[in-house]
C-alpha cells in the first residue's frame, strides 16, 4: 500500500456520475463548506474503480477487464450500476468506475479493498471526500455540481477514457 497518497491530485479530480436512466452530472471539488447545486440523491454516492490497483498503472486492456469484472460482480449481486468515472482536471488521467447509491460506506470501502484501491470517493449533501480504504481517513472538500448531457452509463462523450490504439472508445458494459 502507498504510504504517500496523492491528496493534491485527488483535490483536482472531478467525477462524472451517470444514472441508469441517463441523468448525468459532473461533480468538481470546491473549498470545504461550499456545496453548489442540488444534491440529486437521497443518500451518499460512493465511487469505486478497479483500475490501477494500489496506484500501479496497468495497461488499458487490463484496466478494462478489471472494470468489467467489477461491474459483473455487482450486477450478479443484484446492484443497479451507475457510472462513476474520475478524471484529472487537466484531462491527463481518468479511471472508469461505478457509483453506488444507497449503500453503506463500509460496504463500499470493502469493495475498494477487494479491488486493491487506495481510496474511494464519497459524495454527500455536505461534501465530497476521498476516503482511504485501509485507514478510513477522510480528505474532505466541498463540491460544485454541473449537469451533463443525458447519455447511457459509460458513454464517454467527454472523451476521458482513451483506447491506446484509436481515437474511438470501445463499447462499455
Amino acid at each position: 500500500m502507498n504510504v504517500s497518497f496523492p491528496v493534491d491530485g485527488w483535490r483536482k479530480t472531478w467525477l462524472r456520475i451517470v444514472s441508469p436512466s441517463g441523468e448525468a452530472w459532473a461533480v468538481h471539488p470546491a473549498d470545504r463548506g461550499v456545496c453548489e447545486g442540488p444534491f440529486p440523491f437521497d443518500s451518499p454516492v460512493h465511487v469505486i474503480t478497479a483500475w490501477n490497483p494500489r496506484s500501479q498503472p496497468l495497461d488499458y486492456s487490463e484496466n478494462l477487464q478489471r472494470h468489467q469484472q467489477l461491474v459483473g460482480q455487482l450486477r450478479a449481486a443484484g446492484e443497479e450500476i451507475c457510472e462513476g468515472t474520475g478524471s484529472a482536471a487537466d484531462g491527463s488521467w481518468a479511471e472508469e468506475g461505478i457509483a453506488r447509491i444507497g449503500h453503506s460506506l463500509d460496504s463500499s470501502i470493502r469493495i475498494g479493498i477487494d479491488w486493491q484501491q487506495d481510496a474511494i470517493w464519497e459524495w454527500h449533501p455536505r461534501g465530497l471526500a476521498a476516503v482511504e480504504c485501509e485507514s478510513g481517513r477522510r480528505h474532505e472538500w466541498g463540491w460544485v455540481l454541473a449537469a451533463l448531457t443525458s447519455r447511457a452509463p459509460f458513454d464517454d462523450r467527454e472523451g476521458l477514457i482513451h483506447h491506446p490504439d484509436s481515437d474511438l472508445n470501445p463499447p462499455r458494459p
